[in-house]
Formats: structure tokens, C-alpha cells, sequence
């Protein structure tokens, strides 16, 4: 998730009770140059802001799609979705392999009332590999060897098990 989850200035996301700090983390502080918050000092300090702005906050877990708790996947599936991300969405990527890959996703969601929270993750970041064909930064997509020539920020969302929704952002300088 380098860099894949935007947040506000004081580690919120867009998902109530979820927040994000580190290399994880889009916080926008070094602008568009950036792809994570890679930066040591920026990891501290949104953590600081995150622990300070939570202190005495009565922490519920989180409720899942459509006011349920969340779901996850057995164990022995969590095992095989991880080993499928690392081989059709690791380092090296094409498009047969990550659309072989979706399917597969898409399979280990069916039946369930609520999409298990594995299943979703890897359900965006497949869709986003899938929709980003050049080579750019940490994303290497075999069939798609060279950067674009203007770089993008590409946004995905989902809502309560809705559509995916992707935007993107052309980079006009620093912002």
C-alpha cells in the first residue's frame, strides 16, 4: 500500500475510525513529487497527531458495510489471497495476471453478505494496477514498460460494497 491511502492533515481517512501514518500514508506534506510518506520525521509526527487527536476518544471497532461489523476470511483463504497478491500483484505485473487475479478475487467475495476486508483491499489494488497502464514509480507493469508522459494521481474508492469509482489528478507541478 506504498503511499495509497490519503489522509488529512491529522492522519484521518476516508473510512471513519481508520487512520494512517508512514509509508502507508498520502499525506501531501512534500507535495506531488512524493508517492508515500516515506520520510521518517513525517511518520513521527503524523503519529503524534494521531495519538493526540484520538487521546480519550471512546474507540469503537468499526462498523463494516451497511452499519454491520466487519467480515473476515478463514484463515487458509487469507493464506491463499496473500500468496495471490504476491505473485499476480507483486514487483513485476501484466494485465493477463492481474485480471486472472481479480477473478479470483471476485470468487472468494461471493457469498458473503459483506465483502470480507482482505477481499476488498486486494479488490482495489488489483482494479488499480489493472487501470494504471505505464511504469511509473513502484507500479511495473511488464506490458506496459514506460511511464506516461504526464503523471497522474489516480483516486479508488468504494462505497458500502457499491462500485468501484476511480478519478485521477493530473500533477501540475509540486502540489
Amino acid at each position: 500500500h506504498m503511499g495509497g491511502i490519503f489522509t488529512d492533515l491529522w492522519g484521518r481517512t476516508t473510512l471513519a475510525g481508520l487512520s494512517a501514518c508512514g509509508e502507508c500514508a498520502s499525506t501531501g506534506i512534500h507535495g506531488a513529487n512524493r508517492l508515500a510518506s516515506n520520510s521518517l520525521l513525517e511518520a513521527v509526527v503524523f503519529a503524534t497527531r494521531i495519538a493526540e487527536r484520538i487521546s480519550g476518544e471512546d474507540l469503537k471497532a468499526p462498523k463494516g458495510a451497511m452499519g454491520r461489523p466487519p467480515v473476515d476470511l478463514p484463515p487458509d483463504a487469507l493464506q491463499g489471497l496473500r500468496k495471490l497478491m504476491f505473485e499476480a500483484c507483486g514487483v513485476v505485473r501484466t494485465g493477463d495476471r492481474l485480471r486472472e487475479a481479480l477473478a479470483s478475487i471476485h470468487t472468494l467475495g461471493e457469498g458473503h453478505e459483506v465483502l470480507p476486508r482482505g477481499v476488498r483491499a486486494a479488490e482495489l489494488m488489483v482494479f488499480g494496477a489493472l487501470a494504471r497502464e505505464e511504469s511509473r514509480g513502484g507500479h511495473y507493469r511488464e506490458d506496459h514498460a514506460r511511464a506516461a508522459p504526464e503523471a497522474a494521481r489516480t483516486f479508488l474508492a468504494r462505497g458500502d460494497d457499491g462500485p468501484l469509482m476511480m478519478s485521477q489528478k493530473r500533477s501540475d507541478g509540486d502540489d
